[in-house]
């Protein structure tokens, strides 16, 4: 159930080589001067984890080919005289940075209160509303994946993300589909070259980059619409721990509107395949942010999803069965139902649109690994995740000028006793 970290240095080292080498033969650039491995890469060592060869030359890798296409993509916003030209990483364009009050469920069961999941808790937090594209001014009109990223504030306890790791904060990060489009150093490695590369013939290969089921997650994710985000469902896609030791078990997460689970299929297909307003801007979802939180103080439900055996830790681009289908019920596939463990409730008429609080919030970092070891994230993802995320973000930080402080100083003082005043 549980998979090995490698035996020794010498063993890493080794991977590291052969993955280095498989690198260099596939690389069409011919490319030798390779990074080196990270040496703090996180042991695959939770429940149902197994460690691929090279993951951390991989993650070295990955990251180089990140700043290389934020470095192109600074120059251009620093002609343009933006403040902070250097971009994140992933899912560049906010929406908006809202407050939320966050409650967890008074009568938890006792299984899943762990970590900061404790029945009646409450904390003050800040959730980012995001488009999945890397271009920063792409419309929102246009077809795509969508993310919510909640950082709980003032949690109890050292969370893993070392540099950060007394900051107390405790992120999750979800996109509007349930799979991914990656399980594995050679997709990530292979799809983060391609999108850098300045050749046409790259960009058209990059399909063969994930495979027939990744090419799939990635068409659905990026034909997905968007009416409102605070009326939409995100997944974690990749697992989490939940507990520690024998106990220890995996779980998935999500978020969706309150009372979704009661909803008539014709009020669920309304968010899953919404129209468009006539006559939107390229910054509507903004706008509908702000439209929502004027007419009301809206709620959303936090999830969890407990993994049946059978189920992979490793493999994101395979969803777990919550739902079962007529097919899945035929074929004996496996059920996780998910269960609501907190209710976040937005403040009406917060004014979150604000040259000061916008720049808080792109200076604002999420990262799965500010978390308690009791949710240590599992897979290879999340395991590349670590290294890739914290060094962007202090490569973003510093370039931009910026304390990367976790959390922004920014209204900190207006929280209290778990909730926003």
């Amino acid at each position: 159930m549980y998979g090995k970290p490698l035996a020794s240095v010498s063993a890493q080292r080794l991977v590291s080589v052969v993955f280095a080498s498989h690198l260099i033969a596939c690389s069409a650039a011919g490319q030798t001067n390779l990074p080196a491995p990270a040496t703090d890469y996180p042991a695959a060592d939770g429940p149902g984890e197994v460690l691929q060869a090279g993951e951390p030359v991989a993650a070295a890798v990955i990251t180089a080919q990140i700043k290389k296409g934020l470095e192109k993509r600074a120059a251009e916003r620093k002609k343009a005289g933006n403040p902070r030209p250097y971009i994140r990483g992933a899912h560049p364009k906010a929406h908006g940075c809202l407050k939320a009050n966050v409650q967890i469920e008074p009568t938890l069961p006792s299984a899943l209160s762990v970590g900061v999941y404790q029945p009646g808790k409450k904390y003050c937090s800040w959730v980012r509303f995001l488009n999945s594209n890397e271009n920063p001014d792409r419309p929102d009109t246009d077809k795509d994946g969508r993310g919510m990223a909640i950082k709980l504030l003032n949690i109890d306890g050292k969370t893993l993300l070392e540099r950060d790791s007394s900051a107390a904060t405790q992120d999750f990060i979800m996109i509007s589909h349930p799979v991914f489009f990656i399980n594995s150093v050679d997709d990530y490695v292979g799809v983060i070259r391609k999108v850098n590369s300045d050749s046409f013939l790259d960009k058209l290969l990059l399909p063969f980059s994930l495979g027939i089921r990744g090419t799939w997650n990635a068409y659905q994710i990026t034909s997905l619409k968007n009416r409102n985000p605070l009326a939409a469902r995100y997944w974690s896609m990749v697992p989490y721990q939940l507990g520690l030791g024998a106990n220890a078990v995996a779980t998935k997460f999500m978020a969706q509107p309150c009372g979704y689970s009661g909803w008539t299929g014709q009020e669920k297909e309304a968010i899953s395949d919404p129209e468009i307003p006539s006559g939107a801007g390229p910054d509507f979802l903004r706008q509908a942010l702000k439209d929502a939180l004027d007419k009301e103080a809206p709620c959303m439900e936090l999830l969890v999803q407990v993994r049946k055996p059978g189920m992979s830790v490793e493999d994101a681009k395979t969803e777990w069965v919550s739902d079962p289908s007529w097919w899945d019920k035929l074929v004996g596939n496996e059920v996780a139902p998910f269960v609501k463990i907190a209710t976040l409730r937005f403040p009406e008429n917060q004014n979150f649109d604000t040259p000061e609080q916008n720049l808080a919030c792109e200076d604002m970092s999420y990262s799965p690994w500010h978390a308690l070891p009791e949710h240590k994230p599992l897979g290879v993802l999340n395991r590349l995740r670590k290294v890739i995320y914290r060094d962007i973000s202090s490569f973003r930080h510093s370039n931009n000028l910026v304390d990367p402080m976790e959390p922004p100083a920014f209204q900190l003082d207006q929280c209290g006793a778990g909730e926003w005043q």
